[in-house]
């Protein structure tokens, strides 16, 4: 299929200057680079000064009959990068005949070459990050980009930026799978169309179809949240990341074309790449501490489990933060700090597991309480006793020069919301820089029979600003209740009437309540929920019928203990995995297991990336931690999260 004619080259070259350039953040070249024994040329913009922390590469290609500099002006990304206070380097290769020859498999396989020659001499010349290099195009630019994408894999290319190019084989070197997928490692994408666009090859349709393409290959949900710019979105539940803007009024040019307004091609696509960067690069550097605009993933790391996890086996690469728990408030405002072992043990490991994450420049944050301990909370938080507790708290945080402290009042009713208001402020008057975090607890959407506690939006609004993260606890969000159904550890979607609870809603209601996004963070129970008597999901259960969860179902147990001896299934609806068995299983005698797993664990932080909440606590990380696995395998479900939500 040779669709030649039905791509258009960009039209013009813009005459006006740069603001970027004038204002001496970029500068540019351009160069030639031997390929195959011909010579190709490219025109590289690089900031200056270049930063020491190493940069993302973009890779922009223009269309049949453009060049270079006319990729560059019509899709200026770098004034998008810009305009967000952040910096790559870019790249703009100019076409060997005038189009990159998409319909060859020949010239496929020649790009393919410049493409990774361009990343091996800009990592060695300019130290560009490797592990982060993204294509982008337009029409005929990004048919090439698209191919390229399923030729080098997303071990090469970390995203796609495709505006109004097709997907297609040619010579064999992809196929489609009867799901309406492509049978190659497809990187992640952003797919720009106007509405209007009537090019043939490259209509609006064709546009859906090719979307649609995506959607089966990466497993995406049918439903998408809205991403800035408006109007475009971001399907659920993928598998890599999907994004969608759909022009109306736009045909076949570029969204913006010359512009990196609100609302472009250059903006959308330059968001799309900045949320799959970690901070770590760009120029500005990267403290994994600061308190607004970073994801955090914080990983508690209790006392009671020392034996599943030493602090030096640790991974610190999925984490930015380490929970460490857990000290006591006590009635009189006092603390008690035998972290659940002893009073000399627990203080030496709490040290140990503070000095760890220092040493991996990581920040180490105090829990402070946790389940059964509100009557502490209570007496202590008192107006005549908060002036000692505020001391004491404080005092404790030094002993083992944590960063912060995490206010584990569980739970929080009306009558608490003054104290823990006043508790919270006072923190934050006397150690204005220290980290202070809060978690919540899931919400139940039946709230006609369990309606949440009078003034709690109110206090959400008061105490929002004093913290640094407000974490809902979505795990163990299954029961055994009068009129529940048997349901999920912790389900991304699918509430429903008798199984009233999903990680989603929990999320909108908090949202709804007027706490930021960016202040948000959602929960992953490393650890899952044992049934008996039923031996799947949504069906009636009777009390007792819930048996253990916490510390006995451990993914490391599960995995050791019930995944062997169970059928797994995984539910698309919730986006969660479970295990079946008629026959009772392990001490617990379980029949139906449900818990996280990789794709689930997947699921939940794409879900959390596109919805730029601020943070993921995880409970607790020695659970997910399987010692027997192979050196960097140990932490299969804190790898994803990282991979999928961090990086």
């Amino acid at each position: 299929m040779d669709m030649r004619a039905g791509l258009v080259a960009l039209a013009t070259v813009l005459a006006v200057a740069w603001a970027v350039e004038a204002g001496a953040q970029f500068v540019s070249e351009s160069r030639n680079l031997d390929v195959d024994g011909t010579n190709r040329s490219y025109l590289l913009a690089r900031p200056e000064p270049m930063p020491a922390q190493p940069l993302p590469l973009v890779i922009s290609l223009h269309g049949d009959g453009g060049n270079s500099a006319g990729m560059r002006a019509a899709l200026p990304l770098e004034m998008a990068a810009s305009n967000a206070g952040q910096a790559a380097v870019f790249v703009y290769p100019k076409s060997a005949a005038g189009a990159f020859e998409y319909w060859s498999e020949a010239a496929r396989a020649h790009e393919g070459r410049f493409v990774q020659q361009l990343i091996s001499t800009l990592q060695a010349e300019l130290g560009i990050d490797s592990g982060h290099v993204y294509l982008s195009g337009f029409s005929g630019g990004a048919t090439m980009a698209n191919a390229l994408g399923c030729r080098l894999g997303r071990d090469v290319i970390r995203g796609l930026g495709i505006h109004s190019g097709s997907l297609y084989p040619v010579g064999g070197d992809f196929g489609y799978t009867p799901g309406g997928g492509v049978d190659c490692a497809l990187p992640p994408a952003i797919l720009v169309w106007g509405m209007t666009d009537a090019t043939p090859g490259v209509d609006y349709a064709t546009g859906q179809a090719i979307r649609n393409n995506y959607l089966a290959t990466h497993g995406c949900a049918a439903t998408s949240t809205p991403s800035a710019p408006s109007p475009c979105v971001a399907y659920d539940a993928c598998t890599h990341a999907v994004n969608w803007c759909a022009i109306p009024g736009l045909g076949h040019s570029v969204w913006g074309g010359g512009s990196a307004a609100g609302q472009s091609a250059a903006t959308a696509i330059w968001n799309f790449i900045a949320g799959s960067v970690p901070d770590l690069i760009f120029a500005n550097g990267f403290d994994p501490s600061a308190p607004s605009g970073d994801r955090w993933v914080m990983g508690y790391y209790v006392g009671y489990e020392r034996n599943l996890q030493a602090p030096a086996q640790i991974d610190f690469s999925g984490l930015t933060h380490l929970m460490v728990g857990r000290v006591i408030p006590n009635a009189d405002a006092t603390i008690t700090a035998h972290f659940d072992i002893d009073f000399v043990n627990g203080p030496a490991w709490a040290q140990q597991a503070v000095d760890a994450a220092h040493a991996a420049q990581r920040k180490a944050i105090l829990m402070v309480g946790g389940a059964g301990e509100i009557d502490g909370w209570r007496a202590a938080a008192t107006p005549a006793n908060r002036p000692a507790f505020v001391a004491n708290l404080l005092a404790a945080m030094d002993q083992f020069g944590a960063d912060g402290i995490d206010l584990d009042w569980e739970p929080i009713d009306t009558q608490d919301h003054a104290n823990l208001l006043a508790l919270a402020q006072a923190l934050r008057a006397a150690r204005p820089a220290m980290l202070l975090t809060l978690p919540v607890g899931w919400v139940n959407t039946n709230m006609q029979w369990n309606p949440r506690p009078p003034g709690e939006e109110a206090f959400l609004q008061a105490i929002a600003p004093v913290l640094d993260r407000i974490n809902v606890m979505s795990y163990e969000m299954a029961a055994d209740y009068s009129g529940w159904h048997s349901w999920f550890a912790s389900p991304l979607h699918g509430h429903g009437a008798n199984t009233p609870s999903s990680v989603s809603s929990s999320i909108d209601y908090y949202l709804d309540s007027g706490v930021p996004a960016a202040k948000l963070g959602v929960g992953f129970g490393f650890y899952g929920n044992c049934f008996r008597n039923v031996t799947q999901p949504r069906v009636p259960v009777s009390p007792g019928d819930f048996v253990t969860s916490d510390g006995a179902m451990s993914y490391r147990n599960i995995v050791a203990q019930f995944l062997p001896a169970m059928t797994a299934n995984y539910d698309n609806v919730a986006q969660a995995p479970w295990l079946g068995s008629g026959a009772p299983v392990g001490a617990p005698g379980c029949n139906l297991v449900t818990y996280e797993d990789p794709q689930s664990v997947a699921a939940k932080a794409q879900y959390a990336r596109a919805a730029q909440l601020g943070g993921a606590i995880i409970w607790t990380i020695s659970q997910g931690h399987l010692p027997g696995n192979p050196v960097g395998q140990r932490d299969p479900l804190l790898a994803v999260l990282r991979q999928d939500y961090l990086d």
